[in-house]
């Protein structure tokens, strides 16, 4: 996974599909996909957070709309909303 852009609440990862990535069907497995989305949201809000400020997913759900067999993955990620707790 190399992360592209990292800024302001916003970023863009990207990964190149290999065999070791794929399942048994040869597509790329699903956990890929989600280590891919969780990172890069971690990534897109520590780059709005202050040095001594932590995040961790709780809750977490995917819609996996095409399968992918090859090329490059590319993950963009935006926040919405951001609220910090008390």
């Amino acid at each position: 996974m190399n992360f592209i852009s990292c800024e302001g609440g916003v970023s863009e990862c990207a990964l190149e599909v290999s065999e070791k990535l794929k399942n048994p069907q040869n597509f790329l497995h699903g956990a890929v996909i989600y280590a891919l989305t969780d990172s890069g949201m971690g990534r897109t809000l520590y780059s709005l957070m202050n040095k001594d400020e932590f995040c961790a997913t709780t809750t977490i759900t995917l819609n996996y709309l095409q399968m992918v067999k090859s090329g490059k993955v590319i993950c963009r990620k935006y926040t919405r909303h951001c609220e910090k707790s008390k």
